[in-house]
């Protein structure tokens, strides 16, 4: 039977926690819960620890955006997170995301700035455009053999980021993937890459060795734009300028 409660902090309708009306620093979302609907968490900067229920499955668009913080722990129970869900939560140190999870939605951590241990589950097939933007504290990021895709502009001005290692056979990133990761220095392609978009490295600035494979067919003009070593398509090859 579904979880149906209404008191002082919850209102659940169906296992579907629809409001939040305390102002605690910590929480328990109660067992029985299955769902948390839009922005029910968000704005409430004092919340500093959540307890999410082994029952939920999924946490809709916006669910904390802007709120108070320090850690998450998403239980492996969840197979769908919405978009925003995360966004702009400025105290978060650390996320743990659901070992089975498919897709990381658009701006799911962005604007981040405190977030610099996040590891992606080898499930995850996608990941949603500017997911990780100016998370600038994020020190390094390994993409799984399991991507498959990306939206643009994931770790856009992510300052700090110093290594990005993709193990995913990826043909194409996007545009303004790594755009300002100023302190890279280590960056692992994969060897299936044909593609590299517009202001992708643009401004790494301390990204000196960059080995691109044979399958590369195109590559932006401004894709290592304002970078030391510039690299361009010529004769259908990469050539470092």
């Amino acid at each position: 039977m579904a979880l149906n409660l209404d008191n002082e902090l919850f209102l659940v309708e169906d296992g579907k926690l629809s409001q939040y009306r305390g102002e605690d620093v910590s929480v328990t979302v109660p067992e029985g819960v299955i769902a948390i609907d839009e922005g029910v968490f968000l704005g409430h900067d004092e919340l500093k620890e959540i307890e999410l229920p082994s029952t939920l499955l999924g946490i809709a668009a916006s669910a904390f955006e802007d709120c108070g913080l320090v850690r998450i722990d998403i239980p492996d129970s969840v197979r769908i997170i919405g978009e925003d869900a995360f966004y702009d939560c400025t105290e978060l140190e650390y996320a743990k995301l659901p070992s089975d999870l498919r897709e990381i939605p658009d701006n799911m951590f962005a604007g981040c700035s405190y977030l610099d241990d996040v590891v992606i589950p080898d499930k995850v097939e996608h990941i949603g455009a500017e997911a990780f933007s100016a998370c600038i504290s994020l020190g390094s990021i390994v993409l799984p053999k399991s991507v498959k895709s990306m939206g643009e502009n994931v770790f856009y001005n992510c300052l700090y980021l110093k290594s990005a290692i993709i193990k995913a056979p990826l043909k194409r990133i996007p545009k303004g993937t790594f755009y300002k990761c100023k302190e890279m220095t280590e960056l692992e392609l994969p060897e299936s890459l044909e593609y590299i978009g517009a202001e992708s490295f643009a401004f790494c600035g301390a990204l000196e060795d960059v080995r691109i494979g044979s399958a590369i067919r195109e590559i932006a003009p401004t894709a290592f734009a304002e970078c030391k070593k510039r690299i361009v398509m010529k004769d259908n090859k990469a050539v470092v300028e």
